[in-house]
């Protein structure tokens, strides 16, 4: 189920669409839906890092959800 379908979208608070995917901020976590195909790496790690840091703060935690609709793959070594 997408995050726009779901009961959460009531709590969003921003969304970001990156060439990587959708990113939902909500309250005190992220949830992502990458884009089919996309291979996830540092450098795409960073974009998503300087959005929730202009967001949430540099002393805020937040968790990361990664809402696996599509398939992609990630740079483990990152």
């Amino acid at each position: 189920m997408l995050v726009a379908e779901s009961k959460l979208k009531h709590e969003l608070q921003d969304v970001y669409i990156l060439s990587t995917g959708m990113f939902y901020f909500f309250d005190d976590f992220i949830i992502s839906e990458m884009n089919e195909g996309v291979h996830f790496n540092w450098e795409a790690a960073q974009d998503i890092i300087e959005l929730a840091l202009n967001h949430y703060g540099s002393d805020s935690k937040i968790s990361y959800i990664s809402n696996r609709v599509n398939s992609y793959s990630i740079e483990a070594q990152d």
